[in-house]
């Protein structure tokens, strides 16, 4: 038997007697475990006295008593710490500087990544410009630059995907 057991069967018995099998069962527990019996039997003792009580009629508005001579208790001055003093001053304007202080982190956050991103293209362009120009140095000087080189450019890559059908409205116009 393990300790969530030994509970239920506490709880259980406080609501009602316990079975003839319950009883044997916390009975086998408690001789294997003999310094669980003197708890045992106290918490039995504690719930019977507890059980022999009378019970005492609250009255009506009790609630409102113990709120009222809580309110009228004087606090002593280790209980306020000078964060709760700001805090319960500064109550109506925390919010909106709170909602300031995170549209502030949005943006900031945003801003960085599209300057990360702008970034990145110029290195991408400097990789291609410097690709184009390492490329022109090894040719000889005065040399036009190799098929190759130019297919990376897509303007020369537009101007191979056009069609090589005559317009006709443009030859109409000019004759």
């Amino acid at each position: 038997m393990n300790g969530a057991e030994i509970n239920d069967l506490a709880i259980k018995s406080l609501r009602e007697p316990l079975s003839p099998e319950d009883e044997k069962r916390l009975e086998i527990w408690l001789r294997a475990n003999p310094t669980h019996a003197a708890q045992w039997d106290d918490e039995q003792r504690l719930n019977q006295l507890l059980n022999d009580l009378p019970s005492v009629q609250l009255s009506s508005n009790f609630t409102s008593l113990v709120l009222r001579t809580i309110q009228n208790e004087p606090r002593s001055k280790g209980t306020s710490t000078w964060f709760t003093l700001f805090l319960a001053a500064k109550r109506d304007w925390l919010r909106p500087l709170a909602a300031g202080v995170g549209v502030a982190l949005v943006v900031l956050v945003v801003y960085r990544q599209q300057t990360h991103w702008q970034r990145v293209e110029w290195v991408e362009s400097l990789k291609l410009a410097s690709g184009v120009a390492t490329a022109l140095q090894a040719n000889p000087v005065g040399a036009t630059p190799t098929v190759e080189l130019l297919e990376d450019f897509d303007a020369i890559r537009r101007l191979s995907t056009v069609t090589s059908e005559p317009d006709l409205t443009l030859l109409a116009v000019l004759e």
